[in-house]
């Protein structure tokens, strides 16, 4: 489930305060969502899941830039690291509230530690449309992930 998207040629992407060397803007002008089917998008999660050593603490990097829309509360989602929240409700993610507007990025970093049990050497993160604030559209979307 899910699609990719890419931005309009002639979008801008503002960096804002952070640096242009933080990541590529090809990082930037693609992102992956769950679609514009909202009642199918209730029912499913975007996951991506990372094989890592075990026993460290990680940075899980998630960088965000919405292209598409431009107001507070018209997509908002949760982030879970290994079935735990990270950005879930009520402070679900929303990037235009994040970042006051279209086309501008921003990345979040969350610190997870990976024991050594069994099936623990991976990093899972999902993310699904948030129904709390009843957003204009039910959806999700990520840019890009890095993982140190």
């Amino acid at each position: 489930m899910g699609v990719n998207i890419e931005a309009s040629k002639n979008l801008r992407i503002d960096y804002k305060d952070l640096s242009p060397s933080s990541a590529p803007e090809d990082v930037y002008r693609t992102a992956r969502a769950l679609g514009r089917d909202s009642k199918m998008n209730l029912k499913f999660n975007l996951t991506w899941l990372f094989q890592v050593d075990a026993n460290f603490t990680y940075i899980v990097r998630l960088h965000f830039c919405d292209f598409q829309l431009d107001k507070v509360n018209q997509k908002v989602f949760n982030v879970y690291l290994n079935n735990q929240s990270a950005q879930a409700d009520p402070g679900a993610a929303d990037i235009i509230a994040w970042t006051g507007g279209k086309g501008v990025r921003t990345y979040k970093d969350y610190a997870m530690v990976v024991t050594d049990g069994p099936g623990d050497e991976m990093v899972q993160i999902d993310m699904t449309p948030s129904t709390m604030s009843k957003p204009e559209y039910y959806d999700s979307l990520l840019n890009g992930i890095e993982i140190f």
